[in-house]
């Protein structure tokens, strides 16, 4: 499994905690998808659910830096873009450094 490290600057813990918490929330509630013909995604039954796993306790007490774990191979580019959109709904995507950690087999 891989994971996405976020470093941020210094900034607002209540807002950097803020995003966290909704990001923790998000990745629980996104279903894996796959294409079907005609461009159309149906949902896997029977896979896991989510991107990635960021625990609400360690949203609670970021400070600086984030680790979004337990991303699939097949799943950290969409992982990261959503990241990015979101850090973006937060006001944050300048104040933070993506840094993505690759599990080499």
């Amino acid at each position: 499994m891989n994971s996405i490290k976020l470093v941020f600057r210094p900034v607002d813990v209540h807002k950097l905690r803020n995003f966290a918490e909704d990001l923790s929330r998000s990745l629980e509630d996104i279903e894996p998808a796959r294409p079907q013909a005609g461009g159309r995604a149906r949902h896997l039954r029977g896979t896991e659910k989510g991107l990635g796993t960021l625990p609400m306790s360690e949203a609670d007490s970021a400070v600086d830096v984030l680790v979004v774990t337990k991303i699939r191979t097949s799943r950290i580019r969409r992982c990261r873009r959503f990241i990015e959109k979101l850090l973006e709904k937060h006001f944050l995507k300048d104040d933070c450094e993506i840094i993505e950690q690759t599990e080499k087999a």
